[in-house]
């Protein structure tokens, strides 16, 4: 009886703490669970840069890329009337891609351009087109003696040929591989000089003896007479001289040698004043290296729209 006894007093005990048990598991189960986020580690530190837009980079980017696919595409333009198709053509052609000639082009003088020469080439694929015209003087308009043209290199300035102007009509001609950009030099006694760069077209269809004519007017070396030098540029993105400068530089540092008592005024024209004042330095520095003495050149840096060149005038 006292063992019966004991038995239901430790079960009177332990139930309230079964109770309490199953209560507290009820209130446990009915309440959300919290999740505890585990313990963030420690970033390594990103540059302000990133920092500042960690997110925004991944959406620009995307919006980016979203905005070109999406980009409208521009409708087609209309038909253009053949005449003015041809036109357009014209003028919108790359003359400049010809390649230079240079000391592998074949350059004959009048005397040499036989037939048989010229069907040589024709058949070797580097058919030869004829240069010619007339030298003038500008003023008088009468044909000049002692005066030649040469043809040279762009880049290189290199003489390719030389061939005089009849004294009496001012006449010259020359036979040179067409489809090539030449360098034009006339040069007279008590002239100023000329100087070109020429695009000697490719013939067209089955035509072998193909022609082409450059008249040429020159300027008395007079007081306050001014030539343009429009081959003489300056390089906007590396702020040099231009490789096809080489052959108006060759020919007015020749000039001067031929004229030792003359000063000259140097006008260098750009869009950018900054760009003209380097132009002018740069002009004066490969002058003086071709041996013209820096006191004989009054450089002038002008600012002018959509211009790149030279302009020379005689001082005394």
């Amino acid at each position: 009886a006292q063992a019966t006894k004991a038995d239901t007093v430790k079960k009177a005990e332990a139930k309230p703490v079964q109770s309490a048990k199953v209560d507290t598991a009820k209130k446990t189960a009915s309440k959300p669970e919290k999740v505890v986020a585990p313990a963030a580690q420690p970033e390594a530190k990103k540059p302000v840069s990133e920092q500042s837009k960690p997110v925004a980079t991944k959406v620009d980017t995307l919006k980016k890329a979203e905005a070109k696919a999406e980009k409208p595409v521009t409708p087609a333009a209309p038909a253009k009337s053949a005449e003015k198709v041809v036109a357009s053509a014209k003028q919108e052609t790359p003359v400049q891609q010809q390649p230079e000639a240079s000391s592998k082009s074949l350059v004959l003088t009048n005397e040499q351009a036989t037939p048989q020469r010229l069907a040589q080439a024709m058949a070797g694929g580097a058919p030869l087109l004829q240069l010619k015209g007339v030298v003038r003087c500008a003023k008088k308009s009468q044909p000049l003696s002692s005066v030649y043209v040469m043809v040279t290199g762009i880049g290189s300035g290199e003489p390719l040929l030389k061939v005089p102007v009849d004294p009496q009509t001012g006449a010259y001609s020359m036979w040179l591989t067409s489809g090539r950009k030449y360098g034009i030099v006339v040069k007279a006694a008590n002239y100023l000089f000329y100087t070109d760069h020429y695009n000697l077209p490719l013939p067209q269809g089955d035509a072998q003896a193909v022609e082409t004519v450059k008249n040429v007017q020159l300027l008395p070396v007079e007081k306050n007479v001014t030539l343009e030098l429009k081959n003489i540029t300056l390089d906007p993105r590396t702020r040099n001289l231009s490789r096809e400068s080489k052959t108006d530089l060759n020919s007015l540092a020749d000039f001067m040698a031929a004229h030792p008592d003359l000063r000259v005024e140097l006008n260098m024209y750009t869009e950018n004043e900054r760009l003209s004042s380097i132009f002018a330095v740069r002009v004066v520095d490969a002058l003086t290296d071709l041996g013209v003495k820096a006191d004989r050149l009054v450089p002038i840096s002008s600012v002018a729209a959509a211009t790149n060149k030279v302009e020379l005038t005689i001082l005394d």
